[in-house]
This record gives structure tokens, C-alpha cells and sequence, in this order.
């Protein structure tokens, strides 16, 4: 496979039975299909779909994650915690005497980073005993940074020849953990369905078809128990759970066939 670096796609152009890439060198290449893997910030969905304000869901929360020289005292078990507007994840890291503390909670627009990190410090200590020294090491964390909740939602994840995968289709979230799970699922349904069928529409809307359930049902589930633990209020948190359980009766329709019921639980079909 070619690799070709310190270039950028600069534009696609759709011919009958073939797309032309050109590049920020000045070069054009000609391809049956092009797939585009390229994240979250997707530059062949921007071209292509839709622009990141009308693919990109944002909600409000924030995620800190502070890697922490601290081991922890619960040995090799990860600790998840919601308490007091936040969402804690606690991971150690197999084999060395380090651990990543990630919180989940809104976060001013300009924050204080020290302010920030004597916050999450306090609300560590307050969800157990057995995080105390962890939260003594949180204020002093020199590995510590903020990212943005965002899920990649469009209708469509193809047009013509070009079609996305992994996460500048379906971009999960770091915290669900199956975002790989998401990307290695549609790369194997797509690479299935681009061999049984010469017709490249037929291919892409099968494989769209059969990975959406999985990918939508995680980006839901894991946006509402987020968006729940980030609010304070009984009646936020009352309208998240309503909306939950909307979301999740819509999927009721799937799981009375076989091919939905493996759909939903993410695992390839022939």
C-alpha cells in the first residue's frame, strides 16, 4: 500500500465509474472508490456529506483527562463513579505505577486548569476512601487535558463513490470504549459487501444498514448516561432519562428480527 505524507486532500471530483483526488501538491489520482477514514474532523465528509456543524454533536460537556504518577489502591480493577455533576473514570495502567483519571462535567469556556483539577481533586476524594491518593495527586498533575464530548451524527454516511468508516462516520465517543469496536465492525461489513456485489450503491447502503443499529444505540446510550451524571438538576436529569428510554424503545423494531438483535450487539453478518 502507497503512503504518501505532508499532503493534503484538497478536492473530489465524481466521475461516471470513477473519483478523482486532487492534492495539496498538485497531484490527481483516480480511484473506483474512495473511503474515507479520517476521523472526527473528517475532510472527505466536509467535501463530500456535510460541514462539522450539521455532522457533529456537541452537548455541552467536557472530558479532563489527567494522567496521574499515583497507582491504584484498588489494584488492577477500573473504578467508574458519578457524583456530584461529573462522571469519573479511573483506569490503572497494566504494568507500571500510573493511572489516567478522566472526568466527565462541564467546564467554564476559558477554565482555570489549577481551579479545574482542585475540583476534580475534591470530588475524587468524596466518591471513596480508597481514591485518596489519587486525589492528592490530581492538583499537582502535570499530564493533564481537555476535550470536547463529540459524536459524528449524519443520515448518510455515503454518496455516489465515496463512502466513510470508523469515527468520520460514527464517531461514538472516547469514553463509550467502542469506537474500535464501531470502526473494525464496519470496515469487515463494508469490505463483505464491496465482494458480493459489483454494484457500489448496493454495497454501501448494505453496509450502512446493517452497522447504523450498533453505532446509534452506543452513540445514544453513551451521550444520555453522560449528559445524566453532567446535570444537577432532578428535572435535567429527568428529561435525559425520558429521552433514554424514547431512544431506547426505538429499537424495539430491531430486536424482533435476528439480523437487528446482531446488528445491536455489534457483530458482523455475512
Amino acid at each position: 500500500m502507497e503512503q504518501r505524507l505532508g499532503i493534503s486532500l484538497t478536492a473530489l471530483e465524481h466521475h461516471d465509474d470513477e473519483v478523482r483526488a486532487r492534492f495539496s501538491d498538485g497531484t490527481v489520482d483516480v480511484f473506483d472508490i474512495v473511503v474515507g477514514a479520517d476521523g472526527l474532523h473528517s475532510t472527505v465528509r466536509r467535501m463530500m456529506l456535510a460541514p462539522d456543524s450539521h455532522s457533529v454533536y456537541h452537548n455541552g460537556v467536557s472530558h479532563v483527562w489527567i494522567n496521574l504518577d499515583e497507582e491504584m489502591t484498588t489494584g488492577d480493577k477500573a473504578v467508574v463513579a458519578g457524583r456530584e455533576g461529573s462522571l469519573l473514570q479511573i483506569y490503572p495502567y497494566p504494568g507500571a505505577d500510573r493511572t489516567l483519571l478522566v472526568a466527565a462535567l462541564r467546564v467554564p469556556e476559558d477554565p482555570d486548569l489549577p481551579a479545574l483539577l482542585d475540583q476534580i481533586s475534591g470530588i475524587t476524594r468524596r466518591a471513596g476512601h480508597d481514591l485518596a491518593n489519587l486525589a492528592d495527586a490530581t492538583p499537582a498533575a502535570t499530564e493533564a487535558r481537555l476535550t470536547r464530548f463529540a459524536q459524528t451524527r449524519q443520515s448518510r454516511w455515503h454518496t455516489r463513490r465515496v463512502v466513510l468508516v470508523g469515527d468520520a462516520a460514527h464517531c461514538i465517543d472516547p469514553l463509550s470504549g467502542m469506537g474500535a469496536h464501531g470502526a473494525l465492525l464496519g470496515t469487515s461489513t463494508l469490505a463483505r459487501a464491496l465482494q458480493s456485489t459489483p454494484d457500489v450503491t448496493r454495497a454501501f447502503i448494505h453496509y450502512e444498514a446493517r452497522v447504523r443499529p450498533f453505532t446509534q444505540i452506543s452513540q445514544r446510550a453513551t451521550a444520555r448516561t453522560v449528559e445524566y451524571f453532567a446535570r444537577t438538576g432532578r428535572r435535567e436529569r429527568l428529561t435525559t432519562l425520558t429521552r433514554g428510554l424514547g431512544e431506547l424503545a426505538g429499537t424495539l423494531p430491531a430486536v424482533l428480527s435476528r439480523s437487528g438483535r446482531r446488528s445491536l450487539a455489534g457483530r458482523a453478518t455475512p
